[in-house]
């Protein structure tokens, strides 16, 4: 018979409790692995924060790197100290607020972060079990809105799917691409990852209300899979951010055998500190050296591009390879039994622990509610919702009472940098060994960014391509502008386009009006900006400043109508 790997208290019997040994105080938990694994995340962050010091050399910059850094070097030390984790959690929050600096992964990293902040107790045992509960409610709600936003017209696409991209930058290693036969399953890959993010949570529903290991270690198991060969890409194609954050997710849906693990590695290590840590150390530190050498030859041993600059992909790199090892070896961790020295692990529900898992669906949801979705967890899965012309398989123009989609604006040309380059290509910049395989394979290589609204600071990747990107976003990066120069213009094309609703009749019962419903088809007029036609009536709302709730929360990324490529 299986052992049961999450009982409830109720189904604890108090002969168990009474057979059940006390933990030693310097055991690990399944806490003191996610603080080990945090303070790497964090520390990472410095790097970011270095780079914007070193732009800038001011106090206001300088508080935040230091801080961050002194906190997380000890919660990297001291991992078990409870006041540590809660510092260094608080700290991370309260610098990512002020810092700004607003990614997918960076949502990720303050949603996991919370489900340990929101579930704290003093008693350590019950703040692991109300942890584990709030964590695996966010990992369920966070792979099952992804898998939802890859329901749609781009994603199964051969030549544009992200995934199919994805998939090809991964066997196209050096270590693979002999091995890719003819015959390569690339069109079944799409819908295998959309399998894989609803199978996920199932499992993970599965492995909690039925106390099974098996589907808690099938969770673990592709997951740590799936992130790994996010990671592994040659950069600028690795997604490195988002996998890093996936290990301290991981730890708690096997809590148990993850304190374990961890407990076996470092009692191993600390019984020779000086050679086995010296050795793994050493040898951690040749892989990341050798690493660009094994993954991209052709480069020689120089570091494929990476934007923004960190430098950091050989490191990330081989470091999401020592998770995906760690988080395998948890898969497949024989169950505890009652004379190791790791508490059981019972997950509690709670009501602050269930804001995380609130937070993720409320963050997925803003593309369909016309807010936002850039950044958002809709992000490398082709998914379009914008210019009236949303491609979801799932939902429509329904929800989306706000019209800032349906009101967009074709740029032609301009010779303004923030607005010429508000999407680069950054397949342009894959390694030539890269593009060439995927050329074979007749997958695109096109990698869509929206860089902030300072501009692109490298040469153009490509020349000008038209795009198109909801009228607010060009207000805001016309407002950035301190300087118009005499010379400047824009040649756009203004759209405003009906939405499409799946439930019309539904609105029409209840006599709810969306923006723009009373057209017909869509409406464009062109338009020339220069420094001759500014401060006139006629660009007067091209003029008008974004409300600190627009610049705040409102944000979109670009687009086009014909296709949908792979956009970050």
């Amino acid at each position: 018979m299986s052992r049961a790997a999450t009982p409830t208290r109720a189904e604890q019997t108090a002969s168990e409790k009474k057979a059940t040994p006390e933990a030693p105080a310097n055991s690990m938990d399944a806490i003191t692995v996610f603080t080990f694994f945090w303070s790497q995340l964090m520390l990472l962050q410095c790097v970011k924060l270095f780079f914007i010091f070193k732009s800038s050399r001011t106090v206001q910059n300088a508080i935040p790197l230091v801080s961050l850094a002194i906190v997380d070097f000890l919660a990297l030390v001291k991992p078990r100290c409870r006041y540590v984790t809660m510092t260094s959690l608080l700290v991370g929050f309260v610098v990512i607020f002020v810092t700004g600096h607003y990614s997918n992964h960076i949502f990720a990293d303050i949603a996991l972060g919370s489900c340990i902040f929101l579930t704290y107790k003093s008693d350590r045992s019950e703040w692991v079990n109300r942890a584990t509960w709030a964590m695996r409610a966010m990992v369920i709600a966070l792979y099952f809105v992804t898998g939802i936003d890859k329901m749609n017209g781009g994603w199964a696409s051969h030549e544009y799917s992200c995934c199919i991209l994805m998939f090809g930058g991964f066997v196209g290693l050096p270590l693979f691409k002999f091995w890719v036969p003819s015959w390569a399953p690339w069109d079944f890959m799409p819908h295998l990852a959309v399998i894989i993010e609803i199978g996920l949570p199932i499992a993970l529903i599965l492995g909690a209300a039925k106390g099974k290991y098996f589907w808690l270690r099938f969770v673990c198991f592709w997951g740590a899979l799936f992130h790994c060969v996010l990671a592994e890409t040659v950069s600028p194609m690795s997604v490195y951010p988002f996998t890093m954050a996936m290990a301290p997710m991981y730890t708690f849906v096997l809590p148990e055998q993850a304190a374990l693990v961890a407990n076996t590695v470092v009692n191993w290590l600390n019984a020779k500190p000086i050679l086995r840590w010296g050795a793994f150390l050493g040898l951690f530190a040749a892989f990341v050296s050798a690493w660009p050498m094994l993954m991209a030859p052709e480069l020689e041993g120089a570091m494929p591009f990476e934007y923004p600059p960190y430098g950091l992909w050989a490191f990330a790199a081989v470091w999401s390879l020592c998770s995906c090892v760690y988080l395998l070896c948890v898969t497949f961790w024989p169950a505890p039994k009652s004379d190791v020295p790791v508490k059981r692990v019972y997950p509690k529900r709670s009501l602050l622990g269930s804001i995380p898992w609130i937070f993720i669906c409320c963050l997925a949801a803003c593309p369909y509610l016309g807010i936002r979705n850039y950044p958002a967890l809709a992000m490398f899965s082709n998914l379009r919702t914008e210019g009236g012309q949303p491609n979801s398989h799932v939902f429509g123009d329904d929800f989306d009472f706000l019209g800032y989609q349906r009101d967009y604006v074709t740029v032609h040309s301009t010779n303004i940098p923030s607005i010429e380059w508000a999407q680069v290509d950054l397949g342009q910049l894959f390694t030539s060994e890269t593009k060439r395989f995927l050329t074979e394979y007749n997958i695109s290589s096109e990698f869509w960014i929206t860089p902030p609204g300072k501009g692109w600071p490298y040469p153009p990747t490509r020349e000008f391509v038209p795009y198109s990107t909801p009228f607010v976003e060009l207000r805001r990066r016309i407002a950035e502008m301190k300087d118009f120069p005499k010379d400047a213009y824009i040649n756009y094309t203004r759209t405003q386009a009906p939405p499409q609703l799946r439930l019309a009749k539904v609105w029409d019962i209840f006599g709810v009006a969306h923006p723009m419903a009373d057209l017909d088809k869509p409406v464009s007029q062109d338009f020339v900006y220069n420094s001759t036609v500014r401060g006139t009536e006629a660009f007067k709302d091209l003029e008008t400043p974004l409300s600190p709730l627009e610049n705040r929360f409102v944000r979109f990324r670009t687009f086009d109508l014909s296709y949908s490529p792979c956009r970050h």
